[in-house]
């Protein structure tokens, strides 16, 4: 392992556990390993880390210069580490650049959370780190995969987000962001059972220019979420859109679903595809078709925001 901790000089560990000592505090800075492989992308992704050669985050990528990027496929299996279960919470603190790396096969099934993460007040933040094809069980109310602040928020950026939950209880989220949170160019994959949240806390946190596919795995699912700037698509019998602080806006939900509610304050220019929803619209949702959602000039009319 090399590096100081510090924003200048990060640490950088290449074993599972010079992570977990890396990890431990907040305020520390922390470079996951990289493996680069030239990306098969031909448009960039916006949830997506690209590398350069030197293994650099590319900051802003572009589609013309998507030839010259690299991934990170780097990952951290943790059916090697905890076969049979990760059985108490582990320390993931501190400001963590994955670097578009991946933490694979996280198990866990308990109430105290899987994995626990600085919040900004603290000192921490999670970049371009992946967690993918866990698996989330919790009989308990309020359980969250990924624990964090209720009362300030950990900050998530290009991550991703794989993998099933099962709440046995009134409800359970994959994180815990809280008050004025954001979670930013993220990307969701999940199969649910029972009520699921995204984000939980006194306030959820925002999910901004998000892409979020949900599969609903009973017919008897929830799930609640802040869409800001956010495509969500899939299928579950209950979607609730959380206004929290006025920020579920200017989303898409493109969702087959037998209710769409709205809890915590309005929400506004929420566009619901009733191609796929027949049921009747909260205020502040907008009936649109599948042709609507893909035609510009529509969407400019109506004063959603695009791009011309």
């Amino acid at each position: 392992m090399t590096g100081t901790g510090t924003q200048a000089d990060p640490y950088k560990p290449t074993t599972w556990e010079e992570v977990l000592s890396c990890t431990a505090n907040d305020g520390i800075y922390t470079d996951f390993p990289v493996t680069l492989v030239k990306t098969s992308d031909t448009q960039v992704k916006s949830f997506k880390v690209y590398l350069r050669q030197d293994g650099s985050v590319v900051k802003k990528p572009k589609t013309s210069e998507i030839s010259t990027y690299y991934e990170n496929t780097f990952v951290f299996d943790m059916n090697d580490y905890y076969p049979e279960g990760i059985t108490s919470t582990i320390q993931l603190r501190g400001f963590i650049n994955g670097k578009g790396a991946t933490i694979k096969n996280a198990s866990y099934s308990g109430n105290d959370g899987a994995f626990r993460v600085s919040n900004d007040n603290s000192g921490g933040q999670i970049v371009g780190l992946n967690f993918t094809d866990f698996r989330f069980i919790t009989s308990h109310t309020d359980t969250v995969f990924i624990e964090g602040s209720s009362n300030s928020g950990t900050m998530y950026r290009l991550c991703q987000f794989s993998g099933r939950i099962e709440s046995k209880g009134a409800y359970c989220a994959i994180t815990r962001g809280g008050y004025y949170a954001a979670i930013s160019r993220c990307s969701y994959n999940i199969e649910i059972e029972g009520n699921v949240s995204i984000d939980t806390g006194n306030w959820s946190a925002q999910l901004q220019y998000c892409n979020v596919n949900v599969t609903g795995i009973t017919g008897n699912d929830t799930l609640n979420i802040t869409p800001n700037n956010t495509f969500v698509s899939g299928s579950v019998n209950a979607l609730t859109i959380e206004g929290s602080f006025g920020y579920g806006k200017e989303s898409v939900i493109d969702v087959a679903a037998s209710s769409i509610s709205t809890a915590n304050g309005g929400v506004t220019l929420i566009l619901v595809n009733t191609d796929k929803y027949s049921g009747s619209l909260p205020s502040g949702c907008i009936s649109c078709t599948t042709a609507q959602l893909k035609d510009a000039e529509y969407l400019y009319s109506i004063e959603f925001p695009i791009q011309r």
